[in-house]
C-alpha cells in the first residue's frame, strides 16, 4: 500500500533519492514482474528536485539530475505509462536548467498531482497522464 505520509516525509526533508527509491520499490511491489517505469511520474519527481536545486543556486547538481535522470526518460517511449507530452516536459526542464530558472509552479503542487495519479492508477489501472 502506498503511504502518502512516508512519501511526504521524503518531500519535506527534500530527500529526493529516498523518495525515488520509495516510489520504485512501491511500483515494483504493485506491478510485480511487469514493471513499467512510469516516466511521467518520475519526470515530476525530477522536476521538483531540479526546481529545488535551482532555488538553492546548485546549478551543477541540477544539470547532473537533468543529464542522468530526466533526459533518459524520453528513451522509454514504448512505456505503457509514458505521457503524450513527455518530450515537451523534458524540453521545458532542459530550458530551466540551461537558463537557471525554476519551473513556473511550486514543486509541492506537482507532488500532490503525482501522488493522486499514482493512487488512482494503482486502484484502477488507468493512467491520468
Amino acid at each position: 500500500m502506498f503511504q502518502v505520509t512516508a512519501a511526504e516525509a521524503f518531500l519535506v526533508n527534500q530527500n529526493w533519492d529516498g523518495l525515488e527509491t520509495y516510489l520504485t520499490e512501491f511500483l515494483t511491489e504493485v506491478q510485480g514482474n511487469k514493471f513499467y517505469l512510469r516516466p511521467g511520474l518520475f519526470c515530476s519527481l525530477y522536476q521538483a528536485q531540479i526546481s529545488h536545486l535551482i532555488e538553492e543556486n546548485k546549478f551543477v547538481e541540477a544539470q547532473d539530475v537533468f543529464r542522468n535522470k530526466v533526459r533518459p526518460l524520453v528513451d522509454h517511449r514504448d512505456d505503457l505509462y509514458a505521457p503524450h507530452d513527455l518530450e515537451f516536459r523534458v524540453d521545458i526542464l532542459r530550458d530551466c536548467v540551461n537558463n537557471r530558472y525554476v519551473v513556473s509552479y511550486h514543486y509541492n503542487a506537482c507532488f500532490y498531482r503525482m501522488f493522486c495519479n499514482l493512487l488512482y492508477e494503482t486502484e484502477t489501472g488507468v493512467s491520468l497522464e
